[in-house]
């Protein structure tokens, strides 16, 4: 039924409960330790096992070995060319912070947040280089770095994306005319929706409908009858 938490007890004790039952105590010996686990998996180019596992692992009693086990995998990943299944299991990794399944406490939220932040511009940038940059605005909504608006500007005009270099700097004058551009790489809160997957259909078509508004706009500004109702963007 699969399993519902994962707790370490130190000494290479492991507790697993599964969703139904049953809960299982296992005693082991050498590396097989919560990390040493994860530390196997990414070995064996089971990515997809090991964000599962960090994704069991209860931020308010092992906050420690949660957040060393995301940046493990984060740089494993991080190293690597993207692709779609990559950037499903950076995603994934971390959501174990930002859309955790269990309410995460304050303190714990506050010793680690700036610290994964960095670590989530480096992903911003790792999709900015592949030209992701649905997700890549998506990610530079949730932190609110006027920087990152930027980033994508010059991305965007390099490669002739007129529409989108102009909205990126709108979203980056914007911010900066609110003076909250942060610039301790640290996001604003926990509600990061582009890491969220219960939020991915209501976001995924995100910038597509900003692009949109912004072309009617500037279609408006040249006295235009012309009005764009859809916009595909891969």
């Amino acid at each position: 039924n699969g399993l519902q938490r994962l707790q370490h007890i130190g000494n290479g004790g492991l507790v697993l409960l599964f969703n139904g039952g049953p809960l299982a105590v296992l005693s082991l010996d050498g590396c097989f330790t919560t990390s040493g686990l994860i530390h196997l998996l990414l070995a064996n180019d089971c990515v997809t096992e090991a964000v599962s596992l960090l994704s069991s692992i209860n931020w308010n009693l092992d906050g420690e070995i949660a957040y060393q086990n995301l940046l493990c995998i984060a740089d494993h990943l991080l190293r690597l060319p993207l692709n779609h299944a990559r950037e499903s299991q950076l995603e994934g990794a971390f959501s174990s912070f930002y859309a955790s399944v269990r309410p995460i406490a304050e303190p714990t939220v506050l010793k680690y947040r700036t610290a994964i932040g960095c670590y989530a511009r480096r992903f911003f940038h790792h999709l900015l280089r592949y030209s992701r940059f649905e997700k890549a605005f998506l990610l530079a909504k949730d932190i609110g770095s006027a920087d990152l608006f930027l980033d994508i500007y010059f991305a965007a005009k390099e490669l002739g994306e007129t529409q989108l270099a102009k909205l990126a700097k709108q979203k980056a004058d914007e911010i900066i005319a609110a003076g909250s551009s942060e610039s301790d790489s640290e996001p604003t809160d926990l509600n990061m929706l582009s890491l969220s997957g219960t939020n991915h259909e209501r976001n995924k078509d995100y910038l597509a409908t900003e692009l949109v508004q912004e072309m009617n706009r500037s279609a408006e500004a040249g006295a235009s009858t012309l009005k764009v109702t859809n916009l595909g963007f891969v």
